[in-house]
Parts: C-alpha cells; structure tokens; sequence
C-alpha cells in the first residue's frame, strides 16, 4: 500500500485515465518526467506505476515505455459518481431548454448508452507470431481503435482455449504475413 506523495500520484494517474487524458493505449509520461512534475524520486513514481501493473491498469514493454492496459475499478468512488450525476443533470437541463421532452432525451441518452457500452465491450484480438511485435502492435492497434486490444501469437493460437475466445471476438487482426495461418485456425 502507497501513502503520502505516492498515493497522491497515483490517484492523479487513476484520475487521467478515467478522464481519457491517459487512454487506454497511450504511453504515460517517463518516470524520470512524472518526478520531475511532482517533485518526486524517480524511485517512488516507478513503485506506483508498478502497483498499477500489478493491478494490471498498466503494462511496461521493455525499451517502450509504460502503457495504459485498462481503465482503473474505482468502485464506488462517490466523488466520481457525483460528478457523473452533476453531467447528467446538466444534459437533462440542456433538453429541456432546446424542448426536448423527457421521453426523447430518454431515448436519446439510452441511444448513447447503448453505443458507449458495445464499444467499451468490444472484443479485439492482434495475432502474430513474435510476442514482443504482439503486444508493440496490440497496444498501437489499441490506441488507434480507442478500445484494448488483446495480443495473441500465433502458437497461442493453437490452443483449444484461446482458439475459442477468438471465436468470441469481435474483431481479429494479423498481418498479411499470417492471415492463411490464422484462417486455418
């Protein structure tokens, strides 16, 4: 467990991802630049950026840098579910004044609901035969396509269990070079 500085850093850390200014994806800041920033030691920011990849929020890629894997379970954070319930309120107050009726804005918000989610809970799998261009190219897929994408090399792939939840996916990227291979599969 962090205290003191540490534990502020990483609630600003858990804080910009839940805004989407560290999406998942992206690459965080460098340790040595996060120190700097809060007047750390560099020693205490990589503590935190490793218990958040021990919660698997983050994933260091040697010679990369660290990545945001995940958006962080807050829980019941009641400060984040009060300021959810102060947006909504002003959207709501935003219908009413263009007329919108409490049905339509209704309809409206279970419209957005609807799309946020299904692309929240998308499945998406990058399959390649090195581990290490796997998760590179997963991560950047990621980025791009603003959801996680999950890396699979083409060995995994062989076997029973992760051929099903491949079956599962939504969407399965390879490369060229392996496309027949995963095909087969």
């Amino acid at each position: 467990m962090l205290g003191g500085k540490a534990q502020t850093l990483r609630t600003v850390l858990l804080d910009r991802i839940q805004s989407g200014q560290y999406p998942i994806g992206s690459r965080l800041p460098g340790i040595r630049q996060l120190a700097q920033e809060f007047q750390l030691h560099a020693n205490t920011v990589n503590k935190v950026y490793s218990e958040l990849t021990a919660e698997g929020v983050l994933k260091t890629v040697h010679g990369s840098g660290t990545f945001v894997m995940n958006a962080p379970d807050r829980g019941s954070d009641s400060g984040a579910e009060a300021e959810l319930v102060e947006g909504l309120r002003h959207l709501a107050v935003s219908a009413s004044r263009l007329g919108l009726s409490r049905e339509q804005f209704a309809m409206f918000a279970e419209a957005a609901m609807d799309q946020a989610f299904a692309q929240a809970n998308r499945r998406v799998w990058f399959i390649e035969c090195n581990v290490h261009d796997t998760e590179d190219l997963a991560l950047s897929l990621g980025t791009v396509l603003g959801v996680q994408v999950e890396p699979l090399t083409t060995q995994q792939l062989a076997k029973p269990l992760e051929r099903r939840r491949i079956d599962e996916a939504d969407l399965v990227v390879t490369t060229p070079f392996h496309r027949d291979e995963v095909e087969e599969q």
